[in-house]
């Protein structure tokens, strides 16, 4: 049997249970037994069940569909896993599957790839913060779990909360982050006609950079560098532009760079400073 699958959001979920139960009594509340259920926040629907019509606008109005009647057959993954294991909850580094470097953006982890041998994307998955809203205190980390069909498209969503941080924990986090943030632009550079200069920049602040990796505090780097008086440094700092990795038409100072990755400026408000750099 095949199935469509949907994924709902906690108000979308209470929605559909309360349409669904054959009842609105609520000492007589049952589920529909033609409905099926998958883990969490993930339903499916046979196609072939008659409350597809009856509910049809319903689905159209209120859930993203993720795949259109798919069988779990079609997932690439169930070529490294029988039919006993569940792909949801699969450790993918045991089972024979290539893992791609993590992609970081600002010291944050982003996402991760897992391929085939025939270097098709098997699973991907994508990671966002969870803030407080008013604090911005970082709370949890968010994953999206997405597995691939056959035919390339996304055959399966799953998102879900991977990881919660206490108060101790968060500032951890960020700091490991910002730590992050300094070794990939020593990464960036290494190989370029400015490594030598970058890595004397980094050395001289030195200090700067150690109260910005511990307290998350920009300005006394941002001041030193903006005020450096050696003409050599400041030649590095804000005259030589290299294009921007994964925008090649664009091109960036190193002062920007910095800027870039730990936070003081968007690459949008890098990119519109510097039209009188970038190619045509």
């Amino acid at each position: 049997m095949s199935f469509n699958y949907y994924k709902l959001t906690n108000v979308e979920k209470q929605q559909f249970i309360e349409e669904i139960t054959i009842s609105n009594n609520e000492n007589d509340k049952k589920i529909n037994p033609n409905i099926g259920f998958t883990k969490e926040s993930y339903y499916f629907i046979p196609n072939t069940n008659p409350i597809n019509i009856i509910f049809k606008d319903f689905i159209k109005d209120t859930w993203e569909k993720v795949s259109n009647t798919i069988t779990e057959s079609d997932l690439i993954i169930r070529r490294y896993i029988n039919g006993d294991l569940d792909p949801l909850i699969t450790d993918f580094s045991i089972i024979g599957l290539v893992k791609k470097e993590p992609d970081y953006n600002k010291g944050r982890k982003s996402s991760a790839i897992y391929m085939d041998n025939d270097g098709r994307k098997v699973v991907e998955k994508n990671f966002t913060d969870i803030r407080d809203t008013s604090t911005n205190r970082l709370l949890s980390l968010e994953m999206t779990i997405d597995w691939y069909q056959e035919d390339g498209n996304i055959g399966l969503t799953k998102t879900e909360i991977c990881k919660n941080f206490s108060i101790s924990q968060s500032k951890t986090e960020e700091r490991k982050r910002r730590e992050r943030q300094i070794d990939y632009l020593e990464a960036l550079v290494e190989g370029t006609p400015i490594e030598d200069a970058v890595t004397t920049i980094i050395t001289k602040y030195q200090d700067d950079i150690t109260k910005y990796i511990q307290f998350g505090i920009t300005k006394n780097l941002m001041d030193s560098m903006k005020g450096e008086t050696d003409p050599t440094l400041n030649t590095v700092l804000n005259d030589i532009y290299l294009p921007i990795v994964g925008l090649p038409q664009y091109k960036i100072n190193t002062i920007q760079t910095i800027e870039f990755q730990i936070g003081v400026k968007t690459m949008e408000e890098i990119i519109a400073e510097n039209v009188d750099h970038h190619d045509d």
